[in-house]
């Protein structure tokens, strides 16, 4: 696994004013779709957090398709990198960034690890890190950028993490069709949900023939296809921010259902532990009567 810093220390050590991504967050419009998110999910995680007496921790990795195709996407993918990240950066969630492309190992990169505070030179360096150059592995990158991400884990403190893997791709990788049990093998060794912003175009035709199931089911039903071309798609940010919203709302629904069935099972035992009192009591009350 490759960690990409390269270009960070060039950053690091220069000086400017004009960052691309610097001026995409500035933007207005980004800037407004970020604090609608924010304000929906955490609205959404107070009223959840408030049941809860241990805290949680929400973990994200971006995941980008670095392959050929991918590259008439490129503005598309800037910018819903940055609503992603900067969103997440304001909700506080740990976030990683890798992207995929050959199956060697060189080509499975972190570009932005957990512990590397998001600053406008490391957004731009993720940004820059992206290539469009390689072909698409998407469960090969997925498997090994989780591989380095959570191998760390503490397991005992795995109920309180809660962890996703976003991936942004045009879905061409062969493996999406041939390669499924990866993605379940991976999904149930480091326990996370997996979503997909599908980026598509309806010029490839047969190539997107029956490829909705396989998204669906590789995905935990969490997948926006999109084509930013098509004239009657809003803004692709709307789009970023209703996967967002869709992945957190999955993710709660589920700690929440874990939640009541803990509860559930706590007040089943309560429940037991009464009656079996009133038993004792009845059969203490049964002997005193037996020896009155």
């Amino acid at each position: 696994m490759t960690v990409y810093n390269t270009k960070l220390e060039e950053l690091l050590n220069s000086q400017s004013d004009t960052w691309w991504y610097q001026k995409l967050v500035s933007c207005r419009a980004i800037n407004s779709v970020i604090d609608i998110i924010c304000g929906e999910v955490r609205n959404k995680l107070s009223d959840l957090f408030n049941k809860f007496s241990n805290p949680i921790t929400f973990e994200w990795v971006i995941v980008i398709d670095n392959s050929g195709s991918m590259s008439i996407y490129e503005n598309c993918i800037h910018e819903a990198m940055i609503i992603i990240l900067e969103t997440l950066q304001k909700l506080e969630f740990r976030v990683a960034v890798g992207r995929f492309g050959n199956r060697s190992e060189g080509s499975q990169v972190i570009l932005k690890p957990f512990d590397q505070p998001l600053t406008f030179r490391v957004g731009q360096m993720v940004l820059e890190g992206l290539t469009f150059c390689e072909s698409s592995h998407i469960s090969t990158g997925i498997a090994a950028i989780a591989v380095y991400t959570w191998d760390h884990l503490d397991t005992t403190s795995a109920n309180n993490v809660k962890c996703i893997v976003l991936v942004i791709t045009n879905a061409l990788s062969t493996e999406l069709r041939e390669d499924k049990d990866q993605f379940t093998k991976r999904k149930k060794a480091f326990n996370f949900s997996l979503a997909l912003l599908h980026i598509r175009s309806k010029s490839l035709g047969d190539k997107m023939k029956d490829l909705d199931s396989s998204l669906k089911q590789v995905s935990d039903n969490l997948c926006l296809s999109i084509d930013p071309y098509d004239a009657s798609l809003k803004r692709l940010s709307n789009s970023t921010s209703s996967l967002l919203i869709s992945a957190f709302q999955k993710m709660i629904q589920s700690i929440y259902r874990s939640s009541t069935s803990t509860l559930s099972k706590v007040t089943n035992n309560n429940e037991n532990l009464k009656n079996e009192g009133k038993s004792i009591l009845f059969c203490l009350k049964n002997e005193k009567l037996d020896c009155t």
